[in-house]
């Protein structure tokens, strides 16, 4: 950024960081304004501020929201909330019930019974196979009809 166009458009001093991560083997560059603070630091942040983005991703994958039913900045942060308490509440029950199901499994069963009175348990727990009812017509089938001459 030492280029004349980028320099009047940004006149203000920068850095740049470089950070290698050693559990990934790769390196990071990042560009910042704060003079003051520790590369480290930084570097932190922007770890951070990844985690926190690709838990974003994952709510705009799983938990749709199709259509909001306020326009106002209220309504759609409310409706954003919303989703993401049912995400942790979700998360919550996964990890101390042991359910194996995913979330979208589980939210999926709650919206084909949510009038039912079953529990999140008794819905992902495992059916047991059905009983063969045998019927009495079946029986004789392999029955030899003694022949009356």
């Amino acid at each position: 950024m030492t280029g004349p166009k980028t320099k009047k458009l940004y006149p203000k001093p920068i850095r740049k960081i470089k950070y290698y991560d050693a559990e990934y083997h790769h390196t990071d560059e990042f560009i910042t304004n704060d003079l003051e603070m520790a590369a480290q630091d930084i570097a932190d942040i922007y770890k951070r501020r990844w985690q926190v983005e690709l838990f974003f991703k994952w709510i705009k994958q799983n938990r749709k929201i199709k259509s909001f039913r306020g326009t106002s900045m209220n309504a759609v942060y409310s409706q954003i909330w919303v989703a993401l308490i049912i995400s942790v509440l979700l998360w919550i029950c996964k990890a101390v019930d042991g359910i194996l199901a995913s979330a979208h499994q589980i939210i999926q069963m709650m919206k084909t019974t949510l009038l039912s009175k079953s529990s999140i348990l008794e819905l992902c727990a495992p059916k047991p196979p059905p009983t063969k009812i045998v019927s009495p017509q079946l029986l004789l089938v392999g029955f030899v009809w003694p022949i009356f001459f």
